[in-house]
């Protein structure tokens, strides 16, 4: 069947063996007697040689023009149609809404949200997020698809999170320390702040070394008295507004039962425990978490590199969204997965 049209409307099918054929597998919309194709469903059925368009050139450039994005979304509804999946447009809820396996757009309902970014693209962790909750809402899942400059795909599950742990946190202490260049050294108590509640680590005899971050939850606390101005060695690791937002993740979780502990080697802000039962016993680290403060975007790269380097340590990441104002931490999951 020949397609002289445009991209810059539907396809409108009229005949009626064509309009059964195409509705047996799925594609378009039926109304009022016709089949409604989208561009991007002509594009694909183009490439099967189910219909031929007269100027494909043409038609691809329209389509690009008419809606944003196209080409990545060609690719993705091509990977996931090739793989025997059902997909329709998802209108303002998403790219996409894909079905289960074996499941038919007619007769069951959709499984996931889709939505399509270019690795060129920076992921708003806000929108991200209400696409998120929306999908649990609707107990559905959300996915999103990263396309690469070689039109390669990698999907990604998120979902939000309220992790926990059953980590306890020191009461009636008493610990001084004092200040050494890029950390606080604790002297009386600082063993037990280590081998009970995983507080620092040991530095020399009797001494033991606790991250800024700590020291700083340590002196809320009432715990830790410093000998210097911990504000002066806090400045010169960080801007006040990342230290900030770190500690607000770091006090959060600890209230949570967790005990976050640096990230650093991993490229994150924090690894996380979920239980301790003393340092003779320490078990693996259950979570990598990044805080990020509201309305702030992720780049694809950070995000594929974080996500793989946190799966092959068997580990699973959160990025922490911090409000401006005083409303609760969120905790969004990314995981890897395959169709």
């Amino acid at each position: 069947m020949n397609i002289n049209k445009s991209a810059k409307e539907d396809t409108v099918i009229t005949e009626k063996s064509k309009i059964e054929d195409l509705r047996s597998s799925y594609f378009g919309e039926f109304e009022d007697g016709k089949l409604v194709l989208d561009p991007v469903e002509v594009a694909y059925l183009n490439e099967k040689e189910k219909i031929s368009l007269e100027d494909t050139r043409r038609f691809f450039l329209d389509a690009c023009d008419r809606i944003h994005n196209f080409e990545l979304k060609f690719g993705v509804y091509r990977d996931i149609r090739d793989r025997g999946l059902h997909l329709k447009k998802g209108g303002k809820a998403a790219d996409f809404l894909l079905y289960k396996r074996g499941n038919k757009p007619d007769q069951d309902p959709f499984n996931c949200m889709v939505d399509v970014y270019s690795e060129r693209n920076s992921v708003d962790i806000n929108h991200v997020l209400k696409r998120a909750s929306k999908s649990e809402n609707l107990r559905k899942k959300y996915l999103i698809a990263l396309v690469d400059g070689e039109g390669d795909i990698t999907y990604y599950l998120l979902r939000e999170v309220n992790p926990s742990g059953t980590c306890e946190e020191p009461e009636d202490m008493e610990a001084n320390g004092f200040i050494l260049e890029e950390r606080v050294l604790v002297e009386e108590n600082g063993r037990e702040l280590y081998e009970d509640f995983f507080y620092g680590k040991p530095f020399s005899h009797e001494l033991y070394q606790v991250t800024p971050i700590e020291a700083h939850h340590l002196t809320i606390k009432e715990i830790l008295s410093i000998d210097g101005d911990l504000g002066d060695l806090t400045s010169i690791l960080d801007s006040p507004s990342t230290f900030h937002t770190k500690y607000k993740v770091y006090k959060d979780l600890r209230e949570r039962g967790l005990i976050p502990k640096t990230g650093f080697k991993f490229g994150t802000h924090f690894r996380a425990y979920t239980e301790f039962e003393g340092i003779d016993n320490l078990s693996h680290a259950k979570f990598l978490v990044h805080a990020l403060d509201t309305g702030k975007s992720v780049s694809s790269q950070q995000l594929s590199r974080t996500v793989r380097l946190t799966q092959n340590v068997r580990k699973r990441i959160l990025f922490a969204i911090v409000p401006d104002d005083t409303g609760k931490i969120r905790y969004l999951e990314f995981k890897r997965v395959k169709l």
